[in-house]
């Protein structure tokens, strides 16, 4: 994942879109909004100016207006509504175009090293017909702001803090497989996670084989919050071979790559039984030892 500056000192990652339809009787309605997600880091006293793109891909024209709001996932935690402002005036989007919606930013001197919390709403809506007033909101689409207030290198207290909470690994022997993990953020800012898990046989002498993969998408962890990730699928499993699942997540900071090591591992082994769903006991460290659950 690459950074870029943006105006002064203010760091934006994670650029990603979304997508919101909406279909009417009369007209199709598509805004798509990128980044779906702004990811940004300063220093206290910093400022700048970000941007979110938006297009119409319907086949109407749509006055776009935006605000800032609070983030309703973040709910007591810190908020930057109050610094966080927008810019852009109210405009006409054409059918097959794009615009953007500008956001200022100016952190104050006495904001907290930590993670800070803001949306823009951006609300998309058909032309007034004959001067009158729109009938309705044609759509609306809310972009988290996560801010990443840098405090003092030698006190980590304000970074992200992830840990594996629970691991689980359900098997079938009709080749059903269900693997999740539940991940906990301890620290004072928001982490970015994305990776693999793995599922793979262990034959008599030990030997590993891959059966299964799937890739944890991109997500975020709050402070002070949770969040689950699952993949599910079909492979062939054997009655009473000894299966072991591995998550390898990495932070955007490190990087995925070949020579990296992943931020947080869990592995938990287990035996595929006929219509019994196994799953693993509860963690707390970083990096856990492979356990063995077993059912008569």
């Amino acid at each position: 994942m690459h950074s870029k500056s943006v105006a002064c000192a203010i760091t934006v990652a994670a650029l990603t879109s979304s997508l919101v339809a909406f279909s009417p009787a009369s007209a199709e309605t598509r805004v798509a909004v990128s980044p779906a997600t702004l990811d940004l880091a300063g220093p206290i006293g910093g400022a700048g100016t970000v941007e979110i793109r938006v297009t119409n891909d319907g086949d109407r024209p749509l006055d776009l207006s935006a605000v800032t709001v609070d983030l309703e996932k973040a709910v007591g935690l810190p908020s930057a509504v109050s610094w966080t402002d927008v810019k852009t005036d109210d405009y006409t989007l054409k059918p097959g175009t794009s615009g953007v919606v500008e956001i200022a930013l100016e952190i104050p001197e006495d904001t907290p090293p930590q993670g800070h919390y803001a949306a823009v709403s951006i609300e998309a809506m058909p032309p007034a017909v004959g001067g009158g007033q729109a009938s309705a909101v044609a759509g609306r689409i809310v972009v988290p702001v996560h801010i990443a207030i840098t405090g003092d290198e030698e006190d980590p207290t304000w970074l992200g803090e992830p840990t594996f909470d629970r691991s689980s690994l359900f098997l079938r022997t009709d080749g059903q497989y269900m693997a999740r993990a539940e991940i906990s953020n301890g620290g004072g800012t928001h982490v970015g996670l994305t990776g693999d898990a793995i599922i793979e046989a262990i034959d008599e002498d030990g030997e590993r084989q891959p059966v299964a993969a799937f890739e944890v998408p991109n997500g975020y962890v709050l402070p002070d919050r949770e969040r689950l990730y699952t993949g599910a699928g079909r492979t062939t499993l054997t009655p009473d071979q000894p299966y072991e699942l591995t998550f390898e997540l990495w932070t955007p900071a490190h990087g995925r790559t070949a020579d990296a090591e992943p931020e947080i591992i869990d592995s938990i082994e287990l035996v595929a039984t006929p219509q019994v769903e196994l799953a693993a006991v509860s963690y707390t460290h970083l990096t856990l030892p492979t356990n063995t659950v077993t059912c008569g």
